[in-house]
């Protein structure tokens, strides 16, 4: 009977190891997936604002404002 508890404590003692290692994968995956969440929202902003520029600058080749053809005309 003292054996069986004994083997019933270790038993426990060892899942809860099991899962405490495993709740530290899971935080670590986590944090690490939440770290390359926020570089590839960096990248994809970088992205759209180096886009916007382009289409900014197309646009003001596409139409010129008239202070860009009056300072031609000096």
């Amino acid at each position: 009977m003292v054996f069986a508890f004994v083997v019933a404590i270790e038993i426990i003692f060892i899942s809860a190891l099991t899962g405490i290692q495993y709740a530290k994968y899971v935080e670590e995956d986590l944090y690490i997936s939440a770290l390359t969440g926020i570089q590839y929202a960096k990248y994809v902003e970088e992205d759209l604002y180096s886009y916007a520029r382009r289409r900014v600058s197309l646009s003001n080749l596409e139409n010129p404002s008239t202070q860009d053809l009056d300072r031609g005309c000096d």
